[in-house]
């Protein structure tokens, strides 16, 4: 049984090496993360569009040039193919702007970035317990033991770039 998993944008950014300040060694711990999930994992996506939004912001829907269009056109042509994504239910909380009812009122979490809020609630609604992917985003590595209270597994691709 093939095993699910989350990916931050910011993967799909170093594994392009546009935009980003990920070492030569981050960009193909990058690409390599991430010709593995395809062939390997299910991707979870949120059912809101968020996921998929912000990744075209950074990527091509051709899939071209990098491995990261490429991951993003596998995700976009597949989320409706169980075997390659599963779309998890998520919910705006109508009282925090950018966050989710799903998203914990830990209190080590209240001033975790919002822009990231997604792949957490996406991971807690998940009853497969998924490991987000990382590569720049030094909250994940700040707010890791916050996350570990909640079950929520990070894995730093780039531990070079996980703290400021």
């Amino acid at each position: 049984m093939k095993e699910y998993s989350i990916v931050d944008t910011n993967v799909l950014i170093s594994a392009n090496g546009r935009e980003t300040h990920a070492d030569l060694e981050c960009q193909l711990a990058c690409i390599e993360a991430l010709e593995k999930i395809v062939s390997e994992k299910i991707v979870l996506i949120d059912n809101l569009g968020l996921i998929l939004d912000e990744y075209s912001l950074y990527c091509n829907y051709k899939g071209d040039p990098g491995v990261g269009d490429y991951f993003f056109k596998h995700v976009y042509d597949n989320q409706a193919v169980k075997a390659n994504c599963t779309v998890i239910n998520i919910t705006r909380d109508p009282e925090i702007q950018n966050s989710f009812i799903e998203f914990p009122k830990h209190p080590d979490l209240i001033s975790f970035d919002p822009s990231d809020r997604k792949f957490v609630a996406v991971s807690i609604s998940s009853s497969a317990d998924p490991p987000i992917y990382n590569a720049t985003d030094s909250d994940w590595e700040e707010y890791k033991e916050a996350l570990n209270d909640i079950k929520v597994t990070v894995i730093q691709l780039c531990l070079q770039h996980a703290s400021r």
